[in-house]
């Protein structure tokens, strides 16, 4: 090897090292700006982790709402059922009670329908 291939050589390696030196900078800080990120994105998980955990609690209270909300409206439906039946047996001829305030209530609108067409003849 003669001094200037001595030279080329020693050049380009010297101009390897030098690339390899900015290529490792260029690595770590890229490293450095992943490691940033990836703790961003941990902190960020945990809070999600932290929130489904609350949204589970609520959804069990809110299912736990439904049901009872259910029931009551089971009960309530049946009771209605009672009262519609007891309505429809009184108007169906057994509530005769019902059938004597309806003819009362006629009578009344009857006598009361009588004055007001005499006081509406008066004022005319």
């Amino acid at each position: 090897m003669t001094d200037e291939e001595f030279e080329r050589t020693k050049e380009f390696i010297l101009q390897q090292q030098a690339q390899f030196t900015v290529d490792i900078q260029q690595l770590k800080d890229a490293q450095a700006d992943l490691t940033q990120k990836q703790n961003t994105l941990t902190s960020a998980l945990a809070t999600v982790v932290g929130l489904v955990g609350e949204l589970r609690e609520s959804q069990k209270q809110t299912d736990q709402q439904i049901a009872r909300l259910t029931a009551s409206q089971a009960e309530t439906d049946e009771r209605l059922n009672i009262l519609i039946e007891v309505v429809e047996r009184s108007f169906s001829g057994n509530g005769r009670p019902i059938k004597k305030k309806l003819r009362s209530l006629r009578r009344i609108k009857k006598s009361t329908n009588g004055r007001a067409s005499k006081s509406s003849r008066k004022k005319h």
